[in-house]
C-alpha cells in the first residue's frame, strides 16, 4: 500500500526500520519460514526498495510484504502534526502509534522508499 500511496502522490519516503511496530510472534514465524499465500507475488515489490540489498537479510524483511499488515496500518500527515497526532493516537490507546519516517521528494531515477 506504500508503493501506491507514494506513486500516486509523486514523492517518496524514508522509514526508520527499527520503528516499524510488528504483531507479537512474527520473528518467530518468519524464522520459521512461514509467510502469507501471497508474499510471493507481494515481494515484487522490493524493486520500489533504494536500498533492498542491504535490507533484505534483515530477519523481519518479509513483514514488508505480509498482506495481513499491509492494509490500513499507514497514514501520512504534515510534520509540524505528527508528534501531536501520535500523542492523541496513543492516548486513545492506540499504543504501538508511532511515527516511522518522513516523506521527501522523489527522483525519477531512483526507487521511492528508503529503509535507515
Amino acid at each position: 500500500h506504500l508503493v501506491e500511496m507514494v506513486q500516486a502522490s509523486g514523492v517518496a519516503v524514508e522509514l526508520e526500520w527499527d520503528r516499524i511496530p510488528l504483531l507479537e510472534g512474527v520473528t518467530e514465524l518468519i524464522q520459521q519460514g512461514i509467510v502469507s499465500s501471497l508474499y510471493p507475488q507481494n515481494v515484487q515489490a522490493a524493486r520500489f526498495i533504494r536500498n533492498q540489498k542491504e535490507m533484505c537479510d534483515r530477519v523481519n524483511y518479509p513483514v514488508l510484504f505480509d498482506p495481513q499488515t499491509s492494509g490500513g496500518l499507514l497514514a501520512t500527515i504534515p510534520s509540524e502534526q505528527a508528534a501531536k497526532c501520535e500523542q492523541v493516537l496513543q492516548e486513545l490507546g492506540y499504543q504501538q502509534s508511532c511515527i516511522i519516517g518522513q516523506v521527501i521528494s522523489a527522483s525519477s531515477d531512483v526507487p521511492p522508499l528508503r529503509f535507515f
